[in-house]
C-alpha cells in the first residue's frame, strides 16, 4: 500500500516538477516541527494546542496524498479534542 499519492499535487501544479519538488521539500521541513509540537503538546496536556497542530498538519497531509492519516487526524480532532484530553488523537499523532 502506498503511503502517498501525489496525483492531487500533480493536478494543482499542472505537473510542474519544480513546484512539486518544492512542495515535497517543504513538507519534509514541516514534519519534524509537527512531530515535535505533537509530542510537546500531548506530554504537557495542551490538548487544544495539539488539536490546532493536527489541523495545520491535515492540509499538508492532504496535499501529499496521505489521505488515510489526514482522515485519522481529522476524526480524532473533531471527536476527541477538548479541555479534558484528545483521546484518539494521540494514536493519530504517533502514526504521523
Amino acid at each position: 500500500m502506498a503511503i502517498t499519492n501525489l496525483s492531487y499535487l500533480r493536478k494543482i501544479t499542472d505537473g510542474n516538477n519544480v513546484i512539486i519538488r518544492e512542495m515535497v521539500e517543504l513538507f519534509f521541513q514541516q514534519v519534524p516541527e509537527f512531530i515535535k509540537n505533537f509530542h510537546f503538546y500531548y506530554q504537557t496536556g495542551q490538548y487544544i494546542a495539539l488539536g490546532k497542530e493536527a489541523h495545520k498538519a491535515k492540509s499538508s497531509l492532504q496535499i501529499m496524498g496521505m489521505f488515510e492519516l489526514e482522515q485519522e487526524m481529522k476524526t480524532a480532532n473533531d471527536q476527541n479534542c477538548g479541555w479534558n484530553g484528545c483521546g484518539e488523537l494521540s494514536v493519530a499523532y504517533h502514526e504521523f
